[in-house]
């Protein structure tokens, strides 16, 4: 990519890089590092054409993602139905729902985009984050 001058890397992150839970922490750790890796390397390889931006999906239905969750709900005594009325458009996502912004993202049209994490969660995520000059995560009350 660098040799050719263009070229686009979407990585896919998960927004327990975000919100850390117990039983996921090695996953959310790794997802964590995955995003800071992404926005390093952004800026490492635009000057070379090259764009990198993350997704951070939210509770998509997969079978991995369905298993996973399954277990969870076992372990706490989660209610499963609670999950999906914590996202305000109602529903888990699916697999369509990332694609398509991955679809966008390495398209002509986001040819300005670098350097970004969007979180496709239905609205799940309970903050506002802001990243820039060393904020954290700002619950919303």
């Amino acid at each position: 990519m660098i040799e050719r001058c263009s070229g686009v890397i979407v990585n896919i992150s998960s927004v327990a890089a975000l919100f850390p839970q117990i039983p996921l922490l090695h996953y959310s750790a790794a997802k964590a590092a995955l995003i800071t890796y992404s926005k390093g390397l952004a800026k490492e390889v635009a000057s070379s054409g090259v764009r990198v931006n993350i997704v951070t999906p939210g509770n998509v239905e997969s079978p991995g993602a369905d298993a996973i969750r399954q277990d969870i709900f076992n372990a706490f005594g989660i209610d499963p139905s609670a999950v999906v009325a914590g996202i305000p458009l109602g529903r888990l996502g699916v697999p369509t729902d990332i694609a398509e912004l991955v679809g966008f993202l390495v398209s002509d049209r986001a040819a300005w985009i670098t350097g970004s994490n969007f979180i496709a969660d239905g609205g799940e995520s309970p903050g506002v984050c802001a990243f820039s000059m060393g904020m954290r995560l700002l619950p919303v009350q």
